[in-house]
Order: structure tokens, then sequence, then C-alpha cells
């Protein structure tokens, strides 16, 4: 993906970097340093008791009363509103009411399903003695055609279906007003005078050409699948070489891009068989059961809950089911969740990320600058020991290993260590790449604006007037930073803003604000090291 060459590319630019500068003093010296598996192949027969819980929820006079028409539902609530046909049971549209298509309050709300062309998602169908299309018209409980939850209200929307073998097929939406997460039971009912077998899938379907369209798709949309204690994410190149099947260790499985997931999983946390395809632009996440048999007059449930809403860590965190593994945060996210809730407090003070990044940036700095201090000051002691070292060359200029005792013997009566201006700043490396993982990744940046023409942290400076003032603070930075390259390599290096200018014009915003401000303390606190006297 396009962030993570880059992050890559600047990876290695900055151990580049800091390599050159602080490891190698002269190309001259030559330093020496010192699973259970759950019954998917088994069958599932209803015993009494769960039989009771589910008849309990639906009565067979219940399912039978409505008749069959094709028509809308709609259930609203604070967080979303949600369109539902009864044309196979099907969820059709998932407007999220506090996220917008674009940072203009104008814009459109945010839609996770939008693919009516394929009927919607949560598609069911059978095999068996359950066989049936997705596309049948099934009955629905409510006569109204708009619900509405406020508050911790609960509501349920079930639609239901009889089959040619006697079997009434039950779906049943259950809604709470304080969250994204919609629980989808499935209740099979046996009504014939035998015992019937059979099993069920329940697929989410993802339009590609149709969901998520304006400023929140990017090459970060793909499959997500929770396999065992690992996400499991599958691009839409990985699905279009081959097709993916997880069997009895998936947890929940969905479709995820930068800041919104839709997903499904077994609400008893029960390890699910599915199987992940794409066909054109439609990408299929199957959920397949186990074999079912239900004896006559019997019932059997399947109980899954569903999230469609953002990548928020908290909200995740607080919905359960382990699905705030869906949010990366990189290889050192021991560090960056401490990093993400620092700046969470700062926003609840200030109420503008923006200057949120900016206290962070501050506080990060004061934690490395006794670090960062020491490392300019080793610096600054090597470059004084330049004239002598200079002389030590061209006294030894042709016996190395007697150049290298001398030199050694130098940096010991002057106590300097040649790795102390090194070492502090690998040290601040994995902060670095948590926060920068922190940035890129945080929803809350999402159309976060900040001050004049920054107006959504998220993306792009629109103008590159802060990436260019970056490139300015990173010249002036290196300028101050004592060095022990000969001229050559020193101008070399002076390239190095300029490469980081062009990798920065693409950044979000809130990166670059981080590290502008990262350059500006960096040059105040080399100015007062320069002027001690080391």
């Amino acid at each position: 993906m396009e962030n993570k060459n880059t992050l890559v590319a600047l990876s290695l630019m900055m151990l580049l970097w800091i390599g050159y500068t602080f490891l190698f003093p002269a190309p001259q010296i030559i330093a020496t340093s010192p699973e259970s598996s759950p019954a998917a192949n088994t069958s599932i027969t209803p015993s009494t008791e769960t039989a009771q819980n589910s008849l309990q929820l639906t009565s067979p006079s219940a399912i039978e009363a409505p008749a069959a028409q094709l028509k809308d539902i709609v259930v609203e609530t604070d967080l979303y509103r949600a369109v539902f046909t009864t044309r196979g049971a099907r969820l059709k549209e998932f407007y999220l009411k506090n996220y917008r298509a674009k940072a203009d309050e104008s814009s459109s709300e945010v839609n996770l399903v939008s693919s009516a062309a394929q009927g919607g998602t949560f598609a069911l169908t059978g095999e068996g003695d359950f066989s049936v299309a997705d596309h049948v018209i099934y009955s629905v409980d409510k006569a109204e055609t708009f619900l509405r939850l406020s508050g911790n209200e609960e509501q349920s929307l079930s639609f239901s279906f009889l089959l040619p073998s006697g079997v009434t097929l039950l779906k049943t939406y259950k809604f709470n007003g304080q969250s994204y997460s919609v629980a989808v039971d499935l209740q099979v009912q046996n009504s014939s005078p035998s015992a019937r077998q059979g099993t069920l899938s329940l697929a989410l379907l993802e339009d590609t050409d149709q969901t998520l369209t304006g400023d929140i798709v990017d090459d970060t949309s793909a499959a997500a699948s929770l396999v065992g204690s690992k996400l499991q994410v599958d691009t839409l190149s990985d699905l279009a070489d081959e097709n993916k099947n997880y069997k009895d260790e998936v947890l929940w499985s969905g479709y995820k891009n930068k800041y919104f997931i839709k997903s499904l999983g077994a609400a008893d946390q029960q390890k699910l068989e599915v199987a992940i395809h794409k066909k054109g632009a439609m990408v299929e996440t199957r959920f397949k059961s186990p074999l079912l048999l239900i004896p006559a007059g019997e019932l059997v449930s399947l109980n899954y809950f569903s999230y469609l809403g953002p990548l928020d860590y908290q909200i995740l965190k607080d919905t359960g089911y382990n699905l705030v593994s869906a949010v990366d945060l990189g290889f050192f996210e021991i560090l960056a969740k401490p990093l993400f809730y620092v700046l969470k407090f700062f926003y609840n003070y200030v109420g503008n990320y923006g200057w949120a990044i900016i206290l962070l940036t501050v506080l990060i700095k004061i934690i490395f600058w006794p670090l960062t201090d020491k490392s300019y000051k080793s610096m600054k002691a090597m470059q004084t020991l330049q004239p002598e070292m200079t002389k030590l060359r061209e006294k030894h200029k042709n016996d190395r290993d007697t150049l290298n005792k001398e030199i050694m013997t130098l940096y010991k009566e002057h106590r300097v260590n040649p790795l102390g201006g090194c070492l502090p700043m690998v040290v601040q490396i994995p902060v670095f790449f948590a926060l920068y993982q922190v940035l890129m990744n945080m929803i809350e940046l999402r159309h976060a604006p900040f001050i004049f023409w920054l107006t959504d942290l998220s993306v792009k400076d629109p103008y590159y007037i802060t990436p260019l003032i970056m490139g300015a603070t990173m010249f002036i930075q290196q300028k101050l930073t004592p060095s022990q390259l000969d001229p050559i390599q020193q101008k070399i290096f002076l390239i190095m803003p300029v490469v980081f200018t062009f990798l920065f014009l693409n950044f979000p915003s809130g990166l670059v604000v981080y590290w502008l401000v990262n350059n500006v303390l960096t040059i105040a606190q080399q100015l007062s090291v320069n002027r001690k006297k080391i």
C-alpha cells in the first residue's frame, strides 16, 4: 500500500541519515565499538432449553401472521439510519449520522452499505432442506415502515419465510439506540412431521464500485478477519488472485477501509467457517453454519453480531467481541496506545486536535530532552576533537591499527563516547513510528480542523505550506547539528531535507504539524547546546 511503502522509505532514509551522521565519523577512521476446533462438520441438534427460549421470542403464530409484500423499513437511532427490505430480509443502506462523506457540513452522510443494485447485505441462503434463494420476499412483523430508537432503547425487526419443506426461517435484527452493533439472529423452526437437515449461509456483500465513495476511500480498503488472535487482512489484489477460506478459527470477519468497518461474527464467540471471494467489483464474505439436524416440531437458533461503524478505538473497545483488533496501531502498539490516550486527553481540554498534537509534541520533547541534550553535547565534543583527529590521521595514515588505538585513547582522555550522539536518537525512533500510526489512522482527525487553511488534519495541506516550512526547519536543524562528515558528505546530506519535504507533501497535515513543531523545538535545543562550552 502507498502509505506503508512511504513509511518504509521514510524509515530507511531516517536510519541512513542517523547512520552516516553519527555512526561513521569519517571514512579514514575505523573506530571499534562494543486452536480448538468447534463442530463445524458435526450436527447441531436443538436442546429443550434452547427451543423453549427461542419460542418465547417468536411464536409460530407471529411468524405466519403477516402477509409477504415488497417494502422497505427504516430504523433510525441517534447514531445511524438503516434501511431494510423484505426482499431477502436484507440491509440496503446504513447511514452514519455523525460522519460526512466530505469535510463540508452540507455533504451527505457516510453510507456503509449503498449496494442496493445487488440487493443489500446480510444475504441468507441455505442448502438441503433449508434451501432458499437470497431474493425471496419475506414477511415482516411490523406494520409500520419507520422505527425510531432514542437513548438506550432497544427494538427488534423480524422477517420470516416458510419453505416448501415445512421449515420456517426467521431472521431477527436487534437494535440498541446507543450502539453501532446490530444483532442478527437466525431461527429455523421445523413445523413438518419429520426431521429436517441442512446448512445456512449468511453473507456480507461489498460492492467496491458503489460503497464508501468520496474521500473516505483509499488503498487501505480490504477484507479483514480476526483469525485466532491475529488480524488477517486480504486486499482486493489478494482476493483477485485467490479465494480465502478460514475454517474453525474466525471470531469475526468483514470489510474495512481506513476509517470504517462492516463486520459479522458469532455472538457467543464460537469460531466460524468463513469463505471470502471476489467476483468483479463484488466481495462476498460468507459465514456457513454447521450441519443442522432439527427434529419435527423443534427449533434451532444461530446468533450473530454485526458492527457497522467507525474504526474508533474506544468505541470498538466498548463494543467488545475483540473488534478493537481491527485498528492497526503498528508494530509499536504498546507505545501507540498511551500516545493515543494522551492526545485524546489534551483534546478534551483544548477542543482542537491541531493544538492537541502540538501539546503532545512538546510533552514528548520534554521527556526526551535529557537524552537529546546528551546526544548533542556528545556530537559537539566530537566536533571539538576534529583538529586533533586530523593530526592523528596524518601521522598514522599508513597504519590503520595504530590510528584506531590513538583515536580510542583520545576519546578516553576527553571522556567522549563516539556512540553517544547516536544511541539517544535511536531510542526515540519507536516513539516516532508509534505516533506516526496514531496520526495516520485516528478517525478523530478525519475532518478535524486546525487553523486557517488547515481544515482537515487527516488529509494533506492543500497549499503545501506546512511541508515547505517543515523542510526549511529540517535544513536549519541539519546545519546546526554538529557533524564529523567531510565536506562532500555534508553536501550530499543537505539533500535530505528536500527528499523529506517531497515525502511529506502528501502526508496528513496532522503528521506534518507534529514533525514541524518537533523540528522547531529541536532547533531551540541545538542552539542552547551550541552556545555552551563543552
